[in-house]
């Protein structure tokens, strides 16, 4: 199946009732001031209460986002370590939706996600239902353990809360219940499958309050392909706690947890993902859309550093990107089109605008913006580093 393809059996699918479609969030997101989005970004919510603990209203949504893990980029393009299946940038979208229900409704939301998108998965993308594995939390490990299982020896640890986190047996009482075998279930006591989010962003106008986000269990749903190799294409989420944050000069950690009062169910999946599965692919350079960048004559770093491009330029300007930690990954990226001419540049970005018409049509708009700002910066006037360096020269030349 194309990505198209996929598009489509993803916007019929049927959803609960009272399932609304919201609008994509920008990569440049407020809730990801050093970074790009990364996540499905439920930015709405945000907007809506200030918070994703606040909630009050029961809330049904589908989204598809594009997102941007430029950590992944940086490993698989720019470092030694290589993958067939990262890209920089890709599409998330929803299956069954994102729901947020009263505490006692969680599970009944939570059955309905995993009878969707195995349904989903199997019968209108005609993947294998053999081929499917899905990993859980096993307990054994405390909050700070799960936190850590994500950090680097020597990073700051904000979870500091030592209860053990439970089994999360309903996941695999539901799973077998839909048809997988024990052996299709894969225990897991990590981050992966517990999330522990602790947000280190303040609220608009608040010297003391800060976004928080709930806790809970997460599945991750891989694929066998033909080759044996096993790909990450779909996620659950089950979110039923809610984080105590205390700021401790500046510095946000979580305490402890409670109950929530509400319960979050959300899915998501990989569209590049799925697309790789449903045809067989070894490679995600193998996508068509993507090999008709590679056939220009570009290398796959200069090809993706264009997508990535293509996507932030087309949702914001140099202008609109405050954050010197964007701005730096900003020129970086541009810097690895070195080389490359303007006219090579534009038609890599019109087939990316192309490929993803139907999903992202907002693209093609973004494909002029996107050669102008590399071309400002190719003429130094983005470039504040070197600006900064040209006139330290001129001010000693000036005083010799």
């Amino acid at each position: 199946m194309t990505l198209n393809d996929i598009f489509i059996q993803i916007k019929d699918f049927q959803k609960q009732s009272g399932t609304k479609s919201v609008p994509q969030s920008s990569v440049v997101s407020p809730l990801f001031p050093g970074q790009f989005n990364y996540c499905l970004d439920e930015i709405h919510l945000f907007e809506k209460y200030g918070d994703f603990i606040e909630i009050t209203d029961d809330e049904h949504f589908h989204k598809i986002q594009p997102a941007i893990r430029l950590a992944d980029f940086d490993r698989f393009f720019f470092g030694n370590e290589k993958s067939n299946y990262h890209l920089g940038t890709f599409t998330i979208s929803t299956i069954n939706g994102g729901h947020i229900v009263p505490a006692e409704q969680g599970e009944a939301f939570y059955r309905k996600a995993v009878i969707g998108i195995l349904d989903f998965l199997t019968n209108h993308l005609g993947l294998k239902k053999d081929k499917i594995s899905v990993s859980y939390f096993s307990g054994g490990a405390t909050a700070k353990d799960v936190e850590a299982s994500r950090k680097k020896n020597g990073q700051l640890l904000k979870v500091d809360v030592n209860i053990a986190i439970p089994e999360d047996v309903l996941s695999k009482e539901v799973l077998l219940d839909n048809g997988l075998k024990k052996d299709q279930l894969h225990s897991n006591n990590t981050r992966d499958n517990f999330l522990t989010t602790n947000w280190d962003v303040q609220k608009p106008l608040s010297s003391d309050q800060y976004i928080r986000a709930p806790w809970g269990y997460r599945n991750e749903i891989f694929y066998t392909l033909d080759n044996g190799d096993v790909l990450d294409i779909a996620t659950i989420e089950r979110l039923t706690m809610a984080p105590i944050v205390e700021n401790r000069n500046g510095v946000n950690f979580v305490v402890d947890v409670q109950p929530w009062q509400r319960c979050f169910v959300i899915d998501a999946c990989g569209l590049e993902r799925l697309e790789i599965a449903t045809s067989n692919l070894s490679s995600i350079l193998n996508l068509p859309a993507y090999k008709k960048l590679i056939d220009i004559g570009v290398t796959p770093l200069q090809a993706e550093s264009t997508r990535i491009l293509h996507r932030i330029f087309t949702d914001s300007t140099w202008q609109k990107i405050s954050s010197k930690q964007r701005r730096q990954k900003i020129n970086k990226l541009i810097r690895s089109l070195n080389g490359v001419p303007q006219d090579v540049i534009r038609e890599l970005l019109r087939l990316n605008a192309y490929a993803y018409g139907s999903i992202f049509p907002e693209l093609s708009d973004g494909v002029e913006r996107t050669v102008s700002e590399i071309l400002n910066y190719r003429e130094g006037g983005r470039d504040e580093g070197r600006a900064k360096k040209k006139r330290k020269i001129d001010a000693i030349k000036a005083n010799k």
